[in-house]
């Protein structure tokens, strides 16, 4: 609770800001200059672990320009995010489901977290500060040191001269400054850090010294920035914190680490996905060897002082007791002066850089109790990560203020350690949240378009998810068991798809995609007579336009030829001339069958086609006179039993069908063609060829193939699955709890880490998601509500209940189904 023992005040008395001195420098009341970076950091989702190490690693070398005039401020702010995607639908049911996953995103429960690291650069105190006006006038004026002095003791008693001199050192210090920066930031790439300039230098300010004030824009300054950047009282309480503004009151408490115990590597990272509203504030003054070499002596002679007992050896030589004159001496003390030893000799023999670090958490709340329990938890999660922490109470004004960058004179809470422990415990990794635009559908269709969705993530952050790369690849691969939740997901990402208004094609196996296609007013067909009248497909139909003869006599060859026979060149144009003679005038529209065709054939490719025509095994699947497969904007074409026990006319289906779509395509519309099993593909070497020619020609078309398979085992036997491989940037990995036994084939044939296979085994089945593409790995999670599963799921219950509704004839069957579903368990 707040204390009857308060002080309240504005923040102004206590910002240190004072003015722009250039667009990146602020300069400070006490003379100092501040510049201010954010970055994104290391992803914490990184495929190799050892990228934060080596990161940490170059930050420690970077470090090593600064001496004891730098102070840094390392800092993340943990804050609470509504996610928001734009687009509209044009099927109701899909709009429902993006309302359903909106509400999610949008319900407060995820966040943000924000990267930055403050350097400010301090000129010299005291006595330093006259050595340095001498040197000043020594080196820049050329004086000698006589009159050298004489104008230091000038600037000492005249304002004038003083003021002179202060414009002089300031410039001298910003081009100081600026060159320590650039080496710094030379050394710290991998942090993809970005300097803020003019407003967004005073808006990241505003914000630190505003917690209960929204985030905006500042405009630039009239007056001094202690006073334009402030808007906020504050009071101190006991424990608590109250900052008072136009938009009302929040409380905060601040835990401070106070003790250095076991703690790992990343140790604040835990901090990360809490559920609360803080700011983890990292101080860093750093220390030139000289001043630590001396620090260092001070500490070591005074254990070594107070290590000696006097009493404890007159009484130990008047009993004449051996044991208790061997222990004469504090043992503690004189092993703090061994560790103050040990520590010197870093410094001299490895050149380890030192300094005094303070660490304090803001935590937040809207109110009293709120704060008190966001604090517990924290309070919890740092002790186990392996620090004494301390609830600030006495010392909460000057550990608010530290937290300021720029303020680092009131903290007396600091902690003598070497700055590579800085560095591992510095918030570094991130968890980036991708782009608000897809850049290759907002230049193809001339209009800014969003991502196609966006999901929490396994830190409680949001991500957005575009399946387009720069260059137009989108291509999909969804891989793992069966019972992870492939169709689910599958089936949502298609369903998101609706917002950029596209074609969607989607080739099922057992009915897996039925229920949103229907429910969304799409068609489903069956191509094999499973669930329905077989659809009749005659791909000798594109006879009727001559720049389909090629394709047809493609098509013929295929259905010919086998793991074991290839069509020579002579039998090539020997099949073309048959095409061309059937289409050519002289046969009917009738007669464009393959029974047909097959008599103009010669004899050896007669017999190999024959088993293909009517009466004949495989001939119920295209010889038929009419071809009633036709294309639509939202149509699903069951093909479970072409997958499963005909792979060979499934793949003649698909390759025809992929000719069609790519004859129906004009480049410019959005189109999503779904392969709910693609395996069969990678049983034969002819077929999987051709999918690496269709990957390539709808993707020049503006088409996106999301393809899925359970068998890691096909793939790892396919021939340069690699170059399919480059030709899609998507890859979404179901958990599997047997990844780790198969790791050689998550290596070999996708290139992931070791890393990513353990994220693998260790996922939740029908929650996580691990999203793969070229430049990151994220390690999603989608959960839905039995409504949304309502419209997602594919099990027989469902296609059951589907069946009763729409064969019900009642105009408001779908609204029936929902609501019959969501009484079920």
């Amino acid at each position: 609770m707040l204390s009857s023992k308060i002080k309240r005040g504005p923040v102004q008395e206590i910002a240190p800001w004072a003015t722009m001195v250039t667009p990146e420098l602020v300069l400070d009341k006490d003379g100092s200059l501040l510049t201010v970076f954010t970055f994104d950091g290391i992803d914490a989702d990184s495929p190799n672990k050892a990228d934060i190490s080596a990161a940490r690693d170059n930050l420690d070398h970077a470090c090593k320009n600064f001496d004891h005039r730098v102070t840094a401020w390392w800092r993340l702010s943990h804050r609470r995010v509504r996610g928001e995607i734009q687009g509209g639908f044009s099927s109701r049911i899909d709009e429902r489901i993006d309302a359903i996953n909106r509400a999610h995103v949008g319900s407060g429960k995820f966040f943000r977290n924000t990267h930055s690291l403050a350097l400010a650069y301090t000129p010299e105190t005291g006595i330093n500060k006259i050595f340095e006006k001498v040197a000043y006038h020594m080196t820049v004026g050329g004086k000698a040191v006589p009159l050298a002095l004489w104008e230091t003791l000038r600037d000492v008693l005249f304002a004038r001269s003083a003021f002179a001199f202060d414009m002089e050192r300031i410039t001298s210090d910003i081009k100081r400054f600026e060159g320590v920066i650039d080496a710094f930031k030379g050394g710290v790439t991998r942090l993809k850090m970005k300097r803020l300039q003019l407003q967004n230098v005073m808006a990241f300010l505003h914000q630190t010294a505003n917690p209960s004030v929204p985030p905006r824009r500042v405009r630039y300054p009239v007056t001094m920035l202690d006073t334009h950047l402030t808007e906020t009282f504050v009071t101190y309480g006991t424990e608590h914190l109250m900052f008072e503004s136009a938009y009302g009151k929040r409380y905060a408490k601040i835990v401070s680490v106070k003790e250095w115990m076991g703690f790992q590597e990343a140790a604040l990272d835990v901090l990360a996905d809490v559920d609360a509203e803080l700011d983890i504030c990292v101080m860093f003054r750093f220390l030139s060897t000289h001043k630590a070499r001396v620090y260092i002596e001070k500490m070591r002679k005074f254990y070594k002082v107070a290590a000696f007992n006097p009493l404890a050896i007159l009484k130990s030589f008047f009993s004449k007791d051996e044991k208790q004159e061997a222990e004469k001496n504090d043992k503690g003390r004189e092993i703090l002066a061994e560790e103050a030893e040990t520590a010197l000799a870093k410094l001299v023999a490895d050149g380890t850089q030192y300094g005094f670090a303070n660490i304090s958490v803001v935590v937040y709340g809207d109110t009293v109790e709120e704060c008190d329990d966001n604090t517990r938890e924290v309070v919890g999660r740092i002790g186990n990560a392996g620090f004494g922490v301390i609830l600030e109470t006495r010392n909460i004004p000057a550990a608010w203020a530290t937290t300021l960058p720029g303020r680092w004179d009131q903290q007396k809470r600091l902690q003598f350690v070497e700055t590579p422990c800085v560095s591992d415990i510095a918030p570094l990794r991130g968890v980036e949240e991708g782009s608000p635009v897809n850049q290759w559908l907002t230049q193809q269709t001339g209009e800014q378009t969003g991502p196609l969705t966006v999901l929490p993530t396994r830190h409680r952050t949001l991500q957005r998810v575009t399946l387009h790369q720069p260059g137009g690849k989108s291509h999909t691969l969804v891989v793992g068991p069966i019972g992870a939740g492939k169709t689910i997901f599958l089936n949502f990402l298609v369903s998101q798809s609706g917002r950029h208004n596209p074609r969607r094609i989607k080739f099922d196996k057992n009915r897996s995609t039925r229920i949103p296609t229907v429910m969304a007013n799409g068609r489903f067909v069956d191509a094999t007579g499973r669930f329905g009248a077989a659809t009749p497909v005659n791909p000798l139909s594109l006879l009727a336009d001559k720049r389909h003869w090629t394709y047809v006599a493609e098509w013929v060859q295929m259905a010919i030829e086998d793991e074991d026979f290839h069509c020579t060149p002579q039998q090539q144009t020997d099949i073309y001339q048959a095409v061309a003679t059937l289409g050519g005038g002289e046969y009917d529209r009738e007669l464009w069958t393959l029974s047909m065709l097959n008599t103009l054939l010669p004899i050896e490719l007669r017999d190999r086609l024959q088993i293909w025509t009517q009466g004949e095994k495989n001939g119920r699947f295209f010889d038929h006179v009419e071809d009633a497969f036709s294309l639509s904007d939202d149509i699903a074409v069951e093909m479970g039993d072409l997958f499963e026990k005909y792979p060979v006319a499934a793949a003649l289906f698909m390759d025809y069908a992929f000719y069609r779509i790519s004859q129906w395509l004009d480049g410019k519309r959005f189109t999503i063609i779904e392969v709910e099993e693609c395996g069969f593909f990678f049983q034969y070497e002819r077929f999987y060829a051709r999918l690496e020619l269709w990957a390539v020609t709808i993707r020049g078309l503006n088409g996106t193939l999301v393809m899925a398979t359970q068998s890691l085992g096909q793939l790892a036997r396919v021939k340069n699955f690699e170059i399919l491989k480059e030709n899609i940037p998507n890859f979404f990995f179901l958990p599997n709890r047997d990844a780790r036994n198969n790791k050689h084939l998550y290596r070999d044939v996708f290139g992931l880490t070791d890393d990513l296979v353990d994220m693998i085994a260790d996922a939740v089945p029908n929650r996580d998601y691990l999203w793969v593409t070229p430049d990151h790995a994220r390690m999603l999670q989608a959960q839905f509500p039995k409504e949304a599963l309502a419209v997602l799921r594919a099990d027989g219950a469902a296609q059951r209940v589907l069946d009763k509704h729409h064969d019900s004839g009642s105009p408001h069957w779908r609204e029936e189904y929902l609501q019959e579903m969501l009484t079920l368990d």
